[in-house]
């Protein structure tokens, strides 16, 4: 049963220095049904991470040989995909670390905490819940890659619509965008402005997102070329 339970639950890495908080941490966690593994600083837990994989950490911030920060910045140029997985906890108040908890986004308690407090977040963590920092944080980023676009028909016609890009890849787009919803396997000429970049584009979905702004993602069938 407490196997099956740990599967479910997920598996956490616990960072710190101190002993008796370890202990106590990896004795709840284990009642709760996660699967806990231990490290006394951060270089011990990149070394964790080599081998084996986390739904959830938990990070002290002032530790020897490696200190939490530090940590975060090699984990996440490691695993991008650990980014809003850490918890941070720490007594530490200097404008340092506070400047860096506010850049990372990330969840964080100041020592002493309450069980239950850190228990929720852990929860929230390793069910894939974004706190409101971490969804601000991730905002900011999709709207530095947001460029206006023309999107032109087979026809040769430019749509009567203003658009923009979002979440723009080599291979695919998506667009918010006022008119009708396009049909899904029609292909356009999309152009985008900033990027001065032409892309013939085919329509995977399209949905109404709010009021009459709708939302489509695009495949790319080829570069057209450069205005």
């Amino acid at each position: 049963m407490r196997g099956e339970e740990n599967e479910r639950r997920g598996q956490v890495l616990i960072l710190d220095d101190d002993t008796a908080l370890l202990s106590l941490l990896v004795d709840i966690l284990d009642l709760r049904g996660y699967k806990v593994r231990t490290a006394g600083n951060g270089l011990d837990g990149l070394q964790h991470l080599d081998n084996d994989s986390f739904d959830v950490i938990i990070s002290d911030i002032e530790m020897p040989v490696m200190d939490g920060c530090d940590f975060y910045r090699n984990l996440i140029e490691r695993q991008p995909s650990m980014e809003g997985k850490v918890i941070f906890i720490s007594a530490a108040k200097d404008d340092g670390i506070e400047s860096f908890l506010k850049d990372s986004g990330c969840r964080h308690l100041e020592k002493p905490f309450k069980m239950d407090a850190l228990l929720r977040l852990v929860e929230g963590v390793s069910m894939g819940e974004e706190s409101g920092v971490f969804q601000e944080k991730r905002q900011e980023k999709r709207e530095q890659m947001e460029v206006e676009c023309l999107i032109v028909n087979e026809a040769l016609e430019t749509m009567p619509l203003a658009a923009t890009t979002v979440d723009i890849s080599p291979h695919s787009l998506g667009i918010r965008y006022s008119g009708e919803p396009l049909q899904v396997d029609d292909v356009y000429d999309i152009h985008l402005k900033e990027l001065d970049e032409t892309r013939r584009m085919s329509v995977v979905w399209s949905s109404s997102i709010v009021g009459k702004v709708n939302g489509a993602g695009f495949r790319m069938v080829g570069v057209v070329g450069h205005a």
